[in-house]
């Protein structure tokens, strides 16, 4: 499972800076996830303010079976304090503003 993290992180960004959003391919790779309950979340992509593709998976209650949906909100670890460490020293390095 740790090892599912950083590969979906890189999936991720590498199709959120392409030129073409592959919104097939990410839903695939959502439903494939989902099915073999590899992942439990929901992931909003945007581009100059615009939502350009967003999808939810797993379980809201897992103890109901209540599915999730974009409003879903959830309890997050510390691992998230990584991620937006790293996004943000990204952001720093290539001058942008935050």
């Amino acid at each position: 499972m740790k090892k599912l993290f950083p590969i979906l992180f890189a999936f991720i960004i590498t199709n959120g800076f392409s030129q073409n959003l592959n919104t097939k391919r990410l839903d695939s790779l959502f439903q494939l996830l989902d099915k073999n309950n590899k992942y439990m979340g929901s992931i909003a992509i945007s581009e100059n303010g615009k939502l350009i593709y967003s999808n939810s998976i797993g379980y809201e209650n897992v103890e109901t079976s209540k599915k999730s949906d974009i409003n879903t909100k959830y309890r997050i670890g510390s691992i998230s304090k990584i991620f937006t460490a790293s996004l943000i020293f990204k952001a720093i390095e290539e001058k942008k503003s935050i």
